[in-house]
């Protein structure tokens, strides 16, 4: 698989994860993570949060992998970074 990658795309198949993917593409991204997740390692956020400045972490505390999605203060979170990002620069 990583020959064929690599064969396809001329790179190689580590240059396409996420964390280097977001470093490549300087768009405000807000990765929400709880640490107590135990089906995805809280090292990828970090991983991704060292992406560049572009990138905002926030840790949801005690929610796991599966009640973060309907937490209303991770909601909130994400609405209001999007909101945030959405307001129009003034020249």
């Amino acid at each position: 698989m990583a020959d064929r990658v690599k064969h396809l795309s001329g790179r190689p198949l580590s240059d396409f994860t996420g964390d280097r993917q977001l470093a490549e593409t300087p768009v405000p991204t807000l990765i929400i993570h709880a640490p107590d997740d135990r089906e995805v390692h809280a090292d990828h956020a970090k991983r991704y949060a060292g992406a560049g400045d572009h990138v905002s972490l926030h840790w949801a505390e005690g929610l796991g992998h599966r009640r973060i999605l309907a937490d209303k203060d991770v909601v909130a979170r994400a609405v209001g970074f999007v909101a945030e990002e959405r307001q129009p620069a003034l020249h």
